[in-house]
Order: structure tokens, then C-alpha cells, then sequence
């Protein structure tokens, strides 16, 4: 698989899975300058896992840039999935689903799924929240299904957003749900920390400032 549209594509049969109340937070903020260095300082400010990522060079062809591309993004959806997990409430809702595309005009750049979390159940129709990261800086655009992310240019950066979608009980893909959050986007940023807390809202039914207090040490 080597098209981005194609991420939000089955998700693991939802049966059995508790339920979360929805909630839905988008983050609107100026396009930043990307970052020039490949996978140097991705999405922590540290060197995650660096010895394991497939390195990229110019010698290579486009084939073979995808299939790197796509490797290396699994392994930091992998290590995302894990850091957030490890930081959750008990009793969350936040299930590992990692699955990594790139762009088609762009093979060094591409995004990974690395979580779902169920928010609603109607009639054989499961309302999910898709949690994704992506190597570049992009445009969500959830009316058009086949290209709902844009890049705003060719060079490196880095993003987290949440999706609202629809499966069926196997899993199937539905569509976005438009009626959710912002046009179906949960939420929006570069910042791993703000990920981290709308993902602990939406998985857990906490209000995020309720969390985020939590998570504040008291004064002296």
C-alpha cells in the first residue's frame, strides 16, 4: 500500500471493545517552517529508536523510498502507540492499529494509523476516533475521501491528528463522520503533549482540563 488515502481503510472488528463518550477538540494553527533534517529529532525531541529506521539516499529509487518510508513510519507509530499507552488512565478505550502509507507524489513523505478508539455504537455502525502521525506539515480535508491530506510542502515535519469515521461490525470502512468534531477531524497538531491529552479525553471520557489539572504537580 503506498496511497495515504487508503490508511483509514478496515479497522480491527470493533466487537467486545468498550465504549467512550465522544468528544471531539480541533487545534487550528499556522503552517510552521519544516524541518530540513531526515529522520533526526522526530516527534520527541530525541533520537527515538534511531538505530532501527531505515536510512534514505539519493541513490535510491522511488520504490524503494516508499517501502523505507512506510517502514520507518510503523516503527515510530509503534513507539507512539506505546508512549501514549503507557501514560493513560486505567480503563481507557485506545486501541493499537498501526498502519503506515505514503504519498504517491512524494514517497519520503507519508503518515501512519497507530490507534482507534470506539466513541459510539448505533445499529451496526461504530463511530471511531483514528489517531495518525505524519511526516510533513498537511492540510486535512475530510469531504474529499480518496485525498484528505495534503501536504503544504515537500520538505520534513511532523503532525498528529484524530479522525472521526464510520466502520461496519467486520470493520469496513463507512466514511468520515462530517457531523463530528470539525468536518470529522478530532483534532489537529504538532505538538506530541496536546496529542497526548485529546487522545487521553476521547479514550477515557475525561474533559481534557480535568486531565490536564491531574497532571499538574501542586504548588509547594
Amino acid at each position: 500500500m503506498n496511497n495515504v488515502a487508503m490508511l483509514s481503510g478496515r479497522s480491527a472488528k470493533p466487537e467486545g471493545r468498550r465504549k467512550a463518550p465522544p468528544k471531539a477538540v480541533v487545534e487550528h494553527k499556522q503552517a510552521a517552517t519544516p524541518a530540513p533534517s531526515r529522520y533526526g529529532h522526530w516527534f520527541y525531541g530525541e533520537k527515538v529508536a534511531i538505530r532501527k529506521l531505515r536510512q534514505i539516499t539519493d541513490d535510491m529509487t522511488a520504490g524503494e523510498v516508499a517501502d523505507a518510508t512506510r517502514e520507518n513510519l510503523a516503527l515510530i507509530g509503534e513507539e507512539t502507540c506505546k508512549r501514549i499507552t503507557a501514560k493513560l488512565p486505567s480503563g481507557h478505550t485506545l486501541h493499537k492499529a498501526v498502519r503506515a502509507a505514503t504519498l504517491l507524489s512524494a514517497p519520503h513523505l507519508g503518515a501512519c494509523k497507530f490507534g482507534e478508539i470506539i466513541t459510539d455504537y448505533e445499529h451496526d455502525r461504530y463511530d471511531l476516533v483514528q489517531v495518525f502521525l505524519a511526516n510533513f506539515s498537511g492540510q486535512l480535508d475530510t469531504s474529499d475521501t480518496t485525498h484528505f491530506l495534503k501536504p503544504l510542502s515537500r520538505s520534513y515535519d511532523q503532525m498528529f491528528f484524530g479522525l472521526h469515521v464510520q466502520v461496519d461490525r467486520a470493520g469496513n470502512p463507512l466514511g468520515f463522520n462530517r457531523n463530528l468534531g470539525v468536518n470529522g477531524i478530532a483534532f489537529q497538531t504538532r505538538d506530541l503533549v496536546k496529542a497526548f491529552f485529546h487522545v487521553a479525553a476521547t479514550s477515557t471520557g475525561t474533559p481534557e482540563d480535568t486531565l490536564r489539572a491531574r497532571a499538574t504537580p501542586p504548588r509547594a
